[in-house]
């Protein structure tokens, strides 16, 4: 036996150097692999990592691999447990990982024809299974080959959810994938499941850039990056249409009638050529030249006068249609009425799309649900709380107008109003004193009226100009003495 062997289990032999086991040497040639491997050695792992885990990342011959480790029966659902690794992928989770649809499919295949059971459930250490993982990375390929494989019997929970609470269709309603929410509601998708925080899918549908970019970051996607991009690169090469994301159709361009068309693409492609996927970065970002060629190109593009860069954007934005965080924030308003179509419940919807000032959003639920308007959440704040504190002020005029409660106070006695000043928001300030159903000196739960918020708040803080300052006071003043003339309401909502 091995020196530094550690264990024997059923499922081989446990090493303490990944070294020490000749079927995880790396880039190892296929025709070696074969003849190394026996029933004796094959099984050997390292802190769960065995040859599968290998040879899926191999994109040599990778099928031929995976279909010789089958035939030696060995484990597909071992995790990576070496206390370094930050996931515990499976060779499945891994290939998803790698975003290898290809590699997916014939895994699946292989494990049919001889008989292996593919453990769909496994999680790894952020608790997401394959489904998951596949909708957080908002790849329609791979999530269709999962639900094909429940659709036909396989034992996969499409509602499990993560560390955070999400399921798979959290993420697709807030990457706005409407063809994903349909095949997940479809597959058996829980509609109303609440997260963590308490947020059903539905409610998904208001989250913002900044929450998308960091999902987007946590699997290491690039939220600016052009989802069409390298497919549209490619289109180019070989003169084919170029695809835009306008209505999501497909559309023809004529070459020769876009702005100096030959000049700048072929500027642009030299750049495209060294990172293709970020390119539009090449404005605001300092990139560290590989060539002289290559600075030069960029130098020549930093050197552009606004006006030229304006006709670049426009010539690229044909080139390459929008970026994932546009499609996702787009695609939300489909999603969303879908969910609502299909009947799912909302606890934050409205109180999420007032914080961002979703008008759009706004509007689509409340006509699906006109109950909504003052519904609270845990700390008795309305939408128009969450409006009011966020400095919304379009939003707030828009709730109002819909018959918003003014006077609503949350667990803490304060009505939108003090909201509003507690937050230091003076034009939403100003724009809610407009209303005369806004009532300018009513106390919360510690005694305070709004007017005392706002001093405390520009006392604490200097972010609002004297000027602000002073011109909230006086309509409060305004106010509390009931001098206040329907012009100058019209004038400060204005």
């Amino acid at each position: 036996m091995n020196k530094s062997e550690n264990t024997k289990t059923q499922s081989g032999r446990v090493f303490q150097s990944e070294e020490e086991i000749p079927s995880l040497k790396k880039h190892l040639p296929f025709a070696v692999l074969k003849k190394i491997i026996t029933k004796d050695n094959a099984n050997d792992n390292f802190f769960g990592i065995n040859a599968f885990h290998r040879a899926v990342l191999e994109r040599t011959q990778q099928f031929e691999r995976m279909e010789l480790l089958f035939q030696y029966s060995i484990d597909v659902n071992s995790q990576n447990r070496h206390p370094e690794d930050p996931y515990a992928n499976t060779p499945l989770l891994l290939m998803i990982a790698n975003e290898d649809t290809t590699g997916v499919g014939q895994f699946i295949e292989l494990a049919k024809k001889y008989k292996q059971q593919i453990d769909f459930n496994i999680k790894d250490l952020e608790e997401k299974t394959a489904l998951i993982f596949a909708a957080k990375l908002r790849n329609m390929s791979l999530l269709n080959l999962l639900i094909q494989e429940k659709n036909v019997g396989t034992n996969i929970n499409i509602n499990l959810a993560d560390n955070e609470g999400n399921t798979a269709l959290h993420y697709a309603c807030a990457y706005g994938q409407t063809t994903m929410v349909d095949q997940l509601l479809k597959a058996g998708a829980n509609p109303d499941t609440q997260n963590n925080k308490g947020r059903t899918p539905l409610d998904m549908t208001t989250t913002n850039a900044q929450e998308l970019g960091a999902l987007f970051k946590s699997v290491t996607v690039d939220p600016k990056r052009d989802e069409m991009a390298m497919l549209n690169y490619m289109h180019d090469q070989y003169d084919q249409p170029l695809i835009t994301a306008e209505n999501g159709t497909t559309h023809v361009y004529d070459r020769s009638s876009l702005p100096s068309y030959k000049e700048t693409i072929q500027t642009l492609k030299r750049v495209l050529n060294r990172d293709v996927l970020d390119f539009m970065d090449c404005f605001n970002q300092v990139y560290q030249a590989q060539t002289r060629k290559e600075l030069a190109d960029i130098n020549r593009i930093a050197r552009l006068t606004p006006s030229q860069k304006k006709q670049i954007l426009k010539q690229t934005e044909s080139f390459t249609g929008v970026s994932l965080l546009e499609a996702c924030l787009s695609g939300q308003k489909t999603v969303l009425a879908t969910l609502l179509a299909a009947g799912a419940k909302h606890h934050s919807a409205l109180r999420l799309a007032a914080a961002n000032s979703n008008l759009e959003q706004l509007q689509k639920i409340l006509a699906a649900r006109p109950a909504s308007l003052d519904e609270t959440g845990s700390s008795g704040q309305t939408a128009l709380h969450f409006a009011a504190s966020k400095g919304q002020t379009s939003a707030c005029q828009f709730l109002i107008e819909k018959a918003a409660n003014v006077t609503a106070k949350d667990a803490e006695g304060n009505t939108p109003l003090h909201a509003a000043c507690k937050a230091g928001q003076y034009e939403t300030i100003l724009a809610l004193l407009s209303y005369p159903r806004v009532e300018a000196a009513t106390v919360n739960s510690k005694g305070q009226t709004p007017l005392q918020l706002f001093n405390a708040f520009h006392h604490n803080k200097t972010i609002i100009g004297e000027e602000a300052r002073r011109k909230v006071i006086s309509t409060f003043i305004a106010r509390l003495q009931g001098s206040l003339l329907p012009a100058e309401n019209k004038q400060i909502k204005n």
